[in-house]
Order: C-alpha cells, then structure tokens, then sequence
C-alpha cells in the first residue's frame, strides 16, 4: 500500500489556455510478503503483516491542461485536453527481509504513469470526457499490465450556485488484457453553495 501526501501548484501561461502544473509528495510505502503452501490445511492470511515493511520515498507529478476556448473563444462546447504524468521519477519501496530472502526483488517500485483525456461541454450542465492511459502499466502481479481506456458523462441537475446535484455514468476497460470485460460505473454527488 502507499500513503501519500503532497502539495501542489499549477498556473496558467501567459493567458494561453494553457496549464502547467505539479505536484511534490511524500510517499510511506508498505510491503509485504507470506509465502503460502496451498497443500497446508491452516493458513493465516494475517501474517502478511507480520512481515511487513514501511519505507520513504519522494514522489513527483506533472500536468497540462489546454483549455481551448481560452486561446480559440469562438470554438463551441468548451474543449478540453489535458496530459498527466504520475510518479514520473518511479520511486521504490523496500520489500520486507522474507520476500528478499524467497528470492524476490529487493524493492518494489512505483513506475511511472501517463495519462491523457479529452472533455467536452455542450451545456453547462452536461459533460462529455474520454481518457486512456499512455503507458502500460506493471502491477502487483509479475507479468499483468493494465492499461485503461475510459468514457464518460455527467449530468448536473439544478445546476445552481447554491445547489447541484452530479450524476455521472461511465465504462472503461483494459486494453492490455484482451480477456478483461468492460466495467460501468456510476455515482452522484451534492454540492451546496458554490462561490
């Protein structure tokens, strides 16, 4: 698991449109390991724990965003493309003494991750995006890779400075495992008094 705390700071260039941004944090990443043997009829799933380490690692990541009505005012639906970059230094997260002495990797890394999207808003109460991951990224699992493309809408209803409800609905799927299934998601939101 990783922890992560951070601060941020993006600004506008030149009035363009577009955004630069990033981010510096502090990550506490936790591994662990348990070796177990499917034959054993008493398995402890709670010695992961036992076993676990917790290290330090400085993280970074960086952001655009062009806003295109900003640079072209007469473009409709307010479009919208951003890039993003998550943990682009890759830090590294010491594996606790068990895995190191079963043979595995002495740390565990966080790679780095890019990511870019598109939005649209043909109302003010109604937004369109799409986004899909640039890397394909490593998990937990030596040899998967996961690499999401996604879609989705929001719709706000009131839509009013004081009150607004977002219902939102999308899909996504990853396009590095062929025999991944698609997944829908939906939620919603209040939001009271805007400034």
């Amino acid at each position: 698991s990783a922890t992560e705390i951070g601060i941020g700071y993006g600004r506008e260039v030149l009035e363009t449109g577009l955004n630069l941004g990033v981010n510096l944090k502090g990550i506490i990443g936790k591994a662990g390991y348990q070796s177990i043997r499917v034959a054993d009829e008493d398995v402890k799933v709670d010695d992961f724990s036992k076993t676990a380490r917790s290290s330090f690692a400085p993280g970074i990541d960086v952001g655009l965003l062009w806003d295109m009505r900003e640079t072209f005012p007469s473009l409709p639906a307010r479009p919208r493309l951003a890039v993003a970059g998550r943990n682009v230094n890759s830090p590294g997260f010491k594996n606790p003494d068990a895995a190191r002495l079963a043979g595995e990797r002495d740390s565990f890394p966080l790679h780095g991750q890019g990511r870019a999207g598109f939005a649209l808003s043909p109302f003010k109460w109604w937004h369109l995006a799409f986004d899909a991951d640039l890397t394909n990224n490593l998990t937990p699992v030596d040899g998967y890779k996961s690499r999401y493309m996604s879609a989705g809408t929001e719709v706000n209803i009131f839509n009013r400075p004081w009150l607004n409800i977002p219902l939102r609905a999308g899909l996504q799927k990853n396009i590095s495992d062929s025999a991944s299934g698609v997944s829908y998601t939906g939620g919603f939101g209040f939001n009271f008094i805007r400034v």
